[in-house]
């Protein structure tokens, strides 16, 4: 009877902490949409929507022609980079948000979180996403208890056309649930981002790409950038594990790629007087998740939105 009982009052807590997420986005997103931050139209993408730009040699590996928006895909890092997969997952996002089909600057995206996430992986930093274009009010962050919270509240942002992209934070995907998250961002025709922090390459999903992402040397720019001031320019390498429909040919090992004036470029066998490659550790305001001896304490509630 104590063991029946404990099930019940544990399916009771997770029911109560579905609710809270739920109640949470909805009313952030109502209040996206009242506000009028997409036009008062919604973002409607549908299955034609032209896909992502990335850089042009991705591009040209890509079956698409660039990262198919109504679809999944996957952003894994090595143990210990997990970091540099969080800020490729950023540019990405921040691609979407800046660059929608036909209405560019006005997308807000979804970034779901476990609520332990900020312990163990550090929380979103402000600055750094800005620099990737998620400002504040491209953001709308949620936290969920566990994995299957999180791919839940994905699924129920996916229905909204207040949303232009989505991801979420897990360590474990069952090829159902990416098969769920597949067709749902197929049926809208925005990507859903996948971070996973198991590092499973290999595991079998319904993604349309898996993207393995590792740090590279960052390079420091000697003359002023077109603001005006000296700066960064981050780079990561790429390892492309897994892409539906490309050709046999169509691999991609070890490609470096760098954040540059608001959009990724290619690196590979790029001359360019005005960068040098150093030993600098990237500035704190391009870090997207806070370093390991700032992570605070664990929330008190398992689910919110902030």
């Amino acid at each position: 009877m104590a063991s029946e009982a404990m099930a019940i009052h544990k399916a009771e807590a997770d029911r109560v902490a579905k609710d809270q997420v739920l109640a949470g986005l909805r009313a952030r997103i109502e209040g996206i949409e009242k506000a009028g931050k997409l036009g008062g139209q919604g973002h409607q993408a549908g299955r034609n929507a032209s896909p992502l730009a990335l850089t042009p040699d991705l591009d040209a590996i890509l079956p698409d022609g660039g990262l198919t928006r109504g679809a999944l895909h996957e952003v894994v890092g090595p143990p210990g980079a997990q970091g540099a997969a969080a800020g490729f997952a950023a540019a990405l996002m921040g691609l979407a948000a800046n660059n929608q089909d036909g209405q560019d600057g006005q997308g807000v995206v979804l970034w779901c979180r476990r609520h332990y996430d900020g312990q163990e992986n550090g929380e979103l930093y402000g600055p750094g996403l800005a620099a990737f274009g998620l400002g504040p009010e491209r953001l709308l962050e949620v936290r969920a208890g566990r994995d299957h919270d999180v791919l839940w509240a994905l699924e129920e942002g996916l229905q909204s056309t207040a949303l232009c992209a989505v991801l979420g934070e897990v360590s474990d995907l069952s090829f159902t649930a990416s098969r769920r998250l597949q067709l749902a961002a197929e049926a809208r025709g925005v990507p859903a981002l996948v971070l996973r922090h198991d590092s499973q390459s290999h595991a079998v999903s319904a993604a349309q790409t898996r993207w393995r992402v590792e740090s590279e040397k960052t390079r420091w720019r000697v003359e002023p950038a077109r603001n005006g001031t000296a700066g960064y320019d981050i780079r990561w390498k790429l390892n492309l594990l897994r892409c539906r429909g490309a050709t046999a040919d169509s691999q991609l090992e070890d490609w470096q790629v760098e954040w540059r004036d608001g959009h990724l470029h290619d690196c590979r066998g790029r001359q360019d007087s005005r960068i040098r490659t150093g030993n600098r550790t990237a500035p704190r305001d391009f870090a997207v998740v806070a370093k390991a001896g700032q992570r605070p304490g664990y929330p008190t509630e398992p689910g919110l939105a902030v």
